[in-house]
């Protein structure tokens, strides 16, 4: 019985050393499994770098930079503007030369001489009080031209002969309501003679001997602005104020 024990004995321990053995070299199979796949990876990996293709020309260098063929030639090729050339440019034959103002006295005296027409005629800021009695009337007044066939004709010889008429339109506004005047003015309104004083045009009337006087605004070759102060038609019962302007074109 002693004998047979022991070759059981004896079997059960190679048993126990040959499965020993056998979970050993499952186990150091598998480091080598993991380091050849690391390997294959390792290996993918160079390959893909080296097949990456690198730019053969200017242009896909520019193409990776972000800049297109295009755009360098645009930069490069920027056109530069032209002059105007002043020399070759056309002057329209009708059109108007701008006119110089006329500020000298000897050259007004002479410039105010000829054959003028009558564009404008307007009241700005009329006022008058009139006074009768003890009662007294206030009113503000504004006039506007709306026909001009009038011709004015300065001579040389202080002189002056007058023709035509025009017509104005005076809005009168008052305490008691308002009113709207059509006028027609004939050819006496300029007078028969004329003088220069500096600036100031004084017209005298041969028939009455009345002076009036009017402000020369503004002067040139072709027009002339008349203002006149209304305070100069001023009576006894009745003050008036505002200003006057007439203009005037040569013929």
């Amino acid at each position: 019985m002693k004998r047979i024990n022991y070759f059981f004995i004896s079997l059960l321990l190679l048993l126990s050393l040959f499965s020993c053995e056998k979970d050993e070299a499952t186990t150091t199979e598998d480091p080598i499994t993991n380091s050849e796949n690391i390997n294959e990876e390792k290996t993918d990996i160079e390959n893909s770098e080296t097949d990456t293709p690198e730019p053969s020309s200017e242009e896909d260098k520019n193409n990776e930079d972000g800049d297109t063929p295009e755009d360098n030639k645009e930069e490069s090729e920027e056109p530069k503007p032209t002059p105007p050339n002043t020399e070759d440019t056309p002057v329209k034959e009708n059109e108007e030369q701008p006119t110089t103002p006329i500020n000298n006295t000897d050259q007004i005296e002479s410039s105010i001489v000829g054959n003028w027409k009558l564009v404008d005629y307007r009241v700005n800021n009329g006022k008058s009080t009139r006074t009768i009695g003890k009662l007294v009337i206030a009113s503000n007044y504004t006039e506007i031209s709306n026909n001009h066939t009038y011709d004015v004709n300065i001579n040389a010889n202080n002189s002056i002969n007058t023709s035509g008429h025009f017509t104005y339109i005076r809005n009168t506004i008052r305490p008691t309501g308002n009113i709207t005047q059509k006028i027609t003015e004939n050819s006496n309104i300029f007078g028969q003679s004329w003088m220069l004083d500096s600036n100031f045009l004084t017209i005298t009337n041969r028939f009455s001997g009345v002076k009036t006087n009017y402000k020369i605004v503004e002067m040139t070759n072709t027009k002339m602005v008349l203002s006149f102060d209304l305070s100069q038609l001023s009576k006894e019962n009745e003050v008036i104020s505002g200003e006057r302007f007439i203009t005037l074109e040569k013929k």
